[in-house]
């Protein structure tokens, strides 16, 4: 598993390794074709409700902007939400890349219709 090529996340070739696997099923890949990433679990959850709400038509645009930002940063880390990461030990050479700045930049908005409790007030 850790060392041997698979298929990557990112690009699909199969020139990624798993470097380690971090608690909280962070995991960490090297990819000879688009570069070095993180990858958090709740990253993975946002693309898979993309697909089921967008259809697997937009799957191509979808990770053809992820690879683009691996490529363009060379080191990211795929994070649910920046400001509180998995994992505060991630080098400092890596960019943070949340779901929403991928969704943004393929035109798609994102509407928080959810309203606050009133219980408490």
């Amino acid at each position: 598993m850790f060392g041997d090529f698979m298929s990557c996340y990112v690009c699909g070739l199969d020139k990624s390794r798993l470097v380690e696997e971090l608690p909280l099923l962070v995991r960490h890949y090297v990819c000879e074709n688009c570069g070095e990433y993180y990858l958090e679990p709740g990253f993975r959850s946002y693309v898979e409700t993309f697909l089921g709400r967008y259809g697997e038509g937009e799957k191509e645009k979808l990770f053809k902007e992820i690879e683009a930002t691996v490529k363009r940063n060379k080191k990211v880390y795929f994070v649910t939400d920046f400001r509180h990461p998995l994992h505060n030990d991630i080098p400092d050479d890596f960019i943070f890349v949340e779901f929403d700045d991928i969704f943004s930049k393929l035109g798609y908005t994102f509407d928080d219709l959810s309203s606050g409790s009133d219980y408490g007030s």
